[in-house]
């Protein structure tokens, strides 16, 4: 199936996303996001907006598992991601290298195709603050072309 659209508005935008804690020490990854079209996407961001909302009234802040599921459903793929494994026994971390999680290999114990090694990354991504702070705005850049603090000023 054939199928027409602009330059700017492929199926899938690219955006690097940077990551950095209260320490200083920094990070990045590159996303692949869905695009839609921009009333599919305000609706989708309201959406959004509305779930954090509904959140942060009934006081579930910690537990974000609707809002991860949201955004795990608009990432396609993560490029040069570089999680760690740490070895209890050996004390020791090494660092993965992965470039891009659609050519994942197995990883034993971590994952077994290319789909859960998205997901396994997502999780981790997600569980920590920096990186969620920072790939829902990605997410929110994608999906209308604003950061989300623009957006929600708007609201």
């Amino acid at each position: 199936m054939k199928q027409l659209y602009v330059k700017l508005q492929t199926p899938i935008i690219e955006l690097p996303v940077k990551a950095k804690d209260s320490s200083g020490a920094k990070d990045s990854i590159v996303i692949g996001f869905k695009r839609y079209k921009i009333e599919e996407s305000e609706k989708l961001l309201q959406d959004f907006q509305e779930l954090l909302k509904n959140q942060l009234e009934a006081g579930e802040v910690s537990d974000s598992t609707e809002a991860n599921t949201f955004i795990k459903s608009m990432v396609v793929y993560i490029k040069q991601a570089k999680p760690v494994i740490y070895d209890s026994e050996t004390e020791k971390e090494v660092e993965l290298s992965i470039m891009d999680t659609r050519k994942a290999k197995p990883n034993e114990g971590l994952w077994e195709d290319a789909d859960s090694c998205l997901d396994a990354l997502l999780e981790l991504y997600l569980s920590s603050a920096p990186w969620r702070s920072s790939l829902i705005n990605a997410m929110t850049k994608a999906l209308l072309n604003v950061n989300y603090e623009e957006e929600s000023l708007k609201n």
